[in-house]
């Protein structure tokens, strides 16, 4: 097996992810200005970041810096709180299972709790299990998330910020950049695609006479 090695090194509050001894992600779950776990400086199997920088610099736009820190999960409504624009608190409490690297494959899990405006009661937990695993032509991150409360019913509320999260490199962005995005039915970019519900969405672009 010739794959490259996944490895991670840990530091308060973050998570350095490399594949290959080359940078992958960092995964931060505790910082002063963000209030959710996030993926930040994701990068393809060519080096090329997919994500826009954390923070951003002077030549990306400057909206949303802290709402869109690279890949995340998050929730505009749960029982009438907003997590996706950091109103309340998703507290990270432990590595459930510790990173684990290996020849094409790294994993961790960690639980987290979604609190209520006072930030003292738990709204629900989640349960997710991250897996990075080393494809031919790139690499794949997969989220599998368990949302679960022993303190009482919990109701994803109907908004357009509910789920998972992207902002990508400036260079391959449909507004700012030269990139496109492609859903299962056939529709391009925002204008089509919004709103709609599709099984995959394609959003990629030329980065540097490099495609990403």
């Amino acid at each position: 097996n010739d794959q490259p090695l996944v490895s991670f090194q840990q530091q308060p509050g973050r998570l350095f992810i490399s594949i290959g001894n080359q940078p992958f992600a960092t995964y931060v779950y505790e910082d002063n200005n963000i209030s959710r776990p996030y993926f930040a400086h994701v990068k393809t199997s060519c080096g090329i970041q997919a994500t826009r920088n954390h923070p951003p610099l002077p030549d990306d736009p400057q909206d949303h810096s802290t709402y869109h820190p690279g890949i995340w999960l998050s929730f505009g409504d749960i029982n009438g709180n907003d997590y996706w624009r950091l109103k309340q608190k998703v507290e990270h409490e432990m590595f459930v299972e510790q990173p684990e690297g290996g020849k094409g494959k790294g994993t961790f899990t960690v639980r987290n709790y979604y609190m209520d405006a006072s930030g003292n009661n738990r709204v629900m937990a989640e349960l997710v299990k991250y897996t990075i695993i080393v494809r031919p032509f790139g690499y794949l991150l997969i989220m599998n998330s368990t949302f679960s409360s022993d303190e009482g019913d919990f109701t994803f509320g109907d908004q357009e910020e509910m789920g998972l999260g992207i902002r990508v490199n400036t260079k391959i962005s449909v507004q700012y950049g030269q990139g496109h995005m492609t859903n299962a039915e056939g529709l391009k970019d925002g204008k089509e695609i919004w709103g709609k519900a599709s099984n995959w969405v394609d959003y990629s672009g030329e980065i540097d006479g490099n495609y990403a």
